[in-house]
């Protein structure tokens, strides 16, 4: 899951850094595991294709954990 997560990531390119693909992998394979494992949901037949529809939804989930920058000057100590 760890290698279909990257490998969609990679050619979307929703990255500029290496470094981000890696998280981002680990981040949709997780997330598609605790998925699948779920008994609550329906199955999931196809990982392949699971991963492909939530993946853009995923990509903003892990923006949003990942890149938040706060704009305020009492809190930049830059």
């Amino acid at each position: 899951m760890y290698l279909l997560a990257y490998m969609l990531a990679s050619k979307a390119k929703y990255f500029k850094n290496i470094v981000d693909y890696d998280g981002f992998a680990y981040f949709l394979a997780y997330s598609t595991y605790s998925r699948y494992k779920d008994e609550t949901k329906p199955k999931v037949k196809s990982v392949l294709n699971y991963m492909k529809s939530i993946m853009y939804f995923r990509k903003l989930t892990y923006d949003r954990e990942n890149f938040c920058e706060v704009i305020n000057p009492e809190y930049n100590t830059n």
